[in-house]
């Protein structure tokens, strides 16, 4: 019995011990700044950011992937600007400022601050159909870099270098470390109304008919439409410099998998 007993406890110590490092898989933490993540049974990605003491002027903070600047690394960005809260797709090449993508894959879940406390919810696919030179697959083993300084944002609002060099870490298997349980997929270490925006790989095929009857808008746009058309055009015209009519072009391919594609926020925002 006693003996029963005892492989009773070691199996329970092995499996809480297991859990434990599993769970130091799933996050990284220096500092002010925490990053904690978990993917879903549709193979997305999500990330929950918490960095502490966030600078009360224009800054930005975030998260790479990939082996160096000078390969090139794929970025997601968390960004004050004029007290407006959003995140970024973008990319860098080279020791320069991140480059919004052409093609938004990143979806937004929530932004806000407590205090001095910023949070923040994202999510991205673990790999999308832009390829290596915008985005990095975070399948198997990635070298994954911390934005634990935060870094300044020029006069017209784009993302200037970062203060200090990221802290590297490479995160390999999220498929068998970083399983998220089923009733929080999409909210890493905690849970909360969520605000979403769109992801384009949500079906397989475009919603066709919506394309070929022109912008009769008949459908309703979803909720997320309206925050996630005016903060996609808000980046393309501020960090890429591009007219309106330019950056229309591929919002509206970013929304061909969307319900509605967002038909009503793009007539009003002049798309």
């Amino acid at each position: 019995m006693h003996s029963q007993l005892a492989l009773v406890f070691v199996a329970f110590l092995s499996t809480n011990a297991l859990a434990q490092m599993t769970n130091s898989a799933c996050f990284f933490e220096s500092g002010n700044y925490r990053l904690d993540w978990n993917i879903d049974a549709n193979d997305v990605v999500h990330f929950n950011l918490t960095f502490r003491d966030f600078p009360t002027s224009n800054a930005w903070t975030g998260v790479s992937f990939g082996q160096s600047m000078s390969a090139g690394m794929d970025v997601i960005l968390v960004m004050s600007a004029n007290g407006r809260l959003s995140t970024a797709d973008a990319y860098v090449r080279g020791y320069q400022p991140p480059t919004m993508d052409p093609m938004n894959d990143v979806r937004t879940e929530e932004v806000r601050m407590e205090g001095r406390i910023l949070r923040a919810r994202f999510s991205r696919p673990l790999s999308t159909t832009e390829g290596p030179q915008f985005d990095t697959s975070l399948d198997g083993c990635v070298s994954w870099h911390f934005v634990t300084g935060t870094g300044a944002m020029t006069a017209n609002m784009s993302p200037s270098k970062h203060s200090t060099t990221p802290q590297a870490k490479q995160v390999c298997d999220l498929k068998r470390q970083c399983v998220a349980p089923v009733n929080s997929q999409s909210n890493p270490g905690q849970q909360n109304t969520i605000r979403t925006t769109p992801r384009p790989m949500a079906t397989t095929t475009p919603n066709r008919g919506m394309m070929t009857t022109g912008r009769g808008c008949l459908a309703l746009d979803p909720d997320w439409c309206r925050a996630y058309v005016i903060d996609y055009l808000v980046w393309q015209e501020q960090y890429n410099r591009l007219s309106r009519s330019q950056a229309c072009i591929p919002l509206m391919n970013s929304l061909l998998y969307a319900p509605s594609q967002c038909c009503q926020n793009l007539r009003v925002n002049g798309c």
